[in-house]
């Protein structure tokens, strides 16, 4: 049974849209498309115009997302250090108040068991942290405070340390409104493009109806029709570190998405000679014409590779 494969990613639906409005213009008075059209109430001159408009907005959430991920990783440029500084403090601490471990908590430190450090892993909680442990240590005037004596022999100033959570901080601040922008962007996106894609679906299924035992006349409107008896399915792949391996059966038309948390690099055919698409963690490719067999690399030696595919087998 023949049936229409439909591109997941907004540039690939974008791409046909475009096709469809091409043929249709070009065919003029005479497309088969006019009556339709105007019995569904479909101008695809205002499709194209939010159409246009979700691209702008699309080109927003890209930039906000890039910002976003930038001022993240100048976060942890800056807590990264301190982090590490933080547990060299908090086992001097131990050491220090041994055996009485829960005074620890008068630092902000949580002890588990009354051995075990339960050393906070999200950002804020980290910075939280931190200034529980300033703000005990600036407490201190006679005696001095226990860390003194560590701080000076490691070389680290308390008040410049703070001034370095302070601007991870804001870059934490910065990238979380920028996240959120990337997503109203987003937002604003998907909405301009609703309709617009359910027209192309609409059209589709029209077509389809119209050349009915002639489905391939659909690729002159951009659509990609799949005649094998064979309903394709979504495949998971795993690659292990700096691995790779080789898919057959990948449907033309389809959507590959990158559900991992590295790039991987995707090759046309069984070898992996040429310039690789790079797709990041997160982003989607439409498979185009030749791509039915690809070789997928996953080059980062610290971490597995995840897509999802869909093929034949």
């Amino acid at each position: 049974m023949s049936r229409i494969v439909y591109p997941e990613a907004f540039n690939g639906q974008r791409t046909l849209f475009a096709n469809i409005k091409e043929k249709h213009d070009a065919d003029g008075a005479g497309s088969v498309l006019t009556a339709f059209l105007t019995q569904k109430f479909i101008n695809l001159d205002d499709d194209e115009t939010a159409g246009n408009d979700a691209f702008q907005a699309d080109k927003l959430r890209l930039l906000k997302s890039k910002q976003s991920e930038n001022y993240m990783q100048l976060r942890n440029i800056y807590i990264d250090p301190i982090t590490s500084k933080m547990r060299g403090m908090i086992q001097f601490l131990k050491s220090f108040l041994k055996p009485n471990t829960d005074a620890l908590g008068d630092w902000g430190v949580k002890v588990v068991g009354g051995k075990r450090i339960d050393f906070p892993t999200k950002f804020i909680d980290i910075v939280i942290l931190f200034d529980n442990i300033k703000e005990k240590h600036d407490s201190y005037t006679t005696p001095a405070s226990p860390l003194t004596a560590y701080l000076t022999m490691q070389g680290l100033d308390m008040a410049t340390l703070a001034s370095d959570v302070s601007k991870a901080n804001d870059y934490n601040t910065d990238g979380i409104q920028a996240a959120k922008d990337a997503e109203e962007a987003f937002q604003k996106r998907n909405n301009l493009w609703e309709d617009v894609n359910q027209h192309v679906h609409d059209i589709g299924e029209f077509l389809m109806n119209l050349y009915k035992g002639n489905s391939k006349k659909l690729g002159e409107y951009g659509y990609v029709v799949d005649d094998s008896p064979q309903k394709p399915k979504d495949r998971t792949s795993k690659i292990k570190l700096g691995d790779k391996i080789t898919l057959t059966g990948t449907v033309i038309g389809s959507t590959l998405k990158n559900t991992g948390t590295v790039s991987i690099h995707i090759y046309k055919g069984k070898t992996t000679t040429g310039t690789p698409i790079i797709l990041r963690s997160g982003e989607m490719w439409g498979v185009p014409k030749g791509f039915s067999t690809i070789t997928v690399v996953n080059p980062d030696l610290l971490t597995e590779a995840v897509f999802v595919s869909k093929c034949y087998k």
